[in-house]
């Protein structure tokens, strides 16, 4: 992103044309339009399709890609030790019940597994182990 942004923020150059990816898809590159340097999205599965992005439109995407490494980075440091503790908790909870009465095959662990009251086996909140049964 930042040599896009480079290119786009750079002084006008009439007819430098820069390529920045091209694949069977799609062709990114920047260009000069309308007095100022554009970065050019353009499909090449369908004809005429493609969308300019000036520069205030960059820099609401570089907004856009902070926020989410910020979001990913706070996801990261925060809640994967949350999971990984609820994951313990749950996965010591199966364990118990099961030396109770053991399933006898796959299927039955399933069931086992489905029918497992979550809720009452974790001890922080929000509960993220709901997600990890449905995978």
């Amino acid at each position: 992103m930042g040599l896009i942004l480079s290119f786009i923020l750079d002084h006008m150059v009439k007819y430098k044309r820069t390529t920045f990816l091209e694949t069977d898809i799609l062709k990114l590159t920047s260009m000069e339009y309308a007095g100022e340097n554009v970065l050019v999205i353009e499909s090449k599965n369908q004809e005429g399709c493609r969308v300019l992005l000036n520069r205030a439109d960059v820099m609401e995407l570089q907004k856009l890609e902070h926020c989410i490494f910020d979001s990913i980075t706070q996801k990261c440091a925060i809640i994967q030790p949350k999971i990984l503790n609820q994951v313990e908790e749950y996965g010591a909870y199966i364990d118990d019940i099961s030396a109770k009465a053991p399933p006898e095959n796959v299927e039955d662990m399933v069931i086992f597994i489905e029918n497992a009251q979550v809720y009452q086996n974790i001890s922080t909140n929000p509960i993220y182990a709901n997600q990890l049964k449905m995978i």
